[in-house]
């Protein structure tokens, strides 16, 4: 029975670190979208309305690429089954 308590401690213990993991990266998702939408009128008077130039395109390819990357990082994260990754 001894034995067994390690493991079980062990299992507890990485346990509890998903779950934290999973309630930062699901927080920090949120807060990106919540100043992506707080943001988002700004963005479409000042830049979607302006002639296209290469300030732009920087602005686009940075703004959306991480968005597209926050995304698909946090849905690959989360939905994968937690007995797959534990032990």
């Amino acid at each position: 029975m001894s034995e067994s308590s390690p493991d079980i401690t062990g299992l507890i213990s990485e346990a509890s670190q998903f779950r934290f993991y999973y309630g930062a990266t699901i927080s920090g998702t949120a807060l990106f979208l919540y100043d992506y939408a707080l943001t988002f009128p700004t963005e479409i008077s000042e830049v979607w309305n302006s002639k296209f130039s290469g300030a732009q395109a920087l602005f686009f390819l940075t703004r959306y690429s991480y968005m597209v990357a926050t995304v698909l990082y946090s849905a690959s994260n989360l939905i994968q089954n937690p007995s797959q990754t534990v032990g």
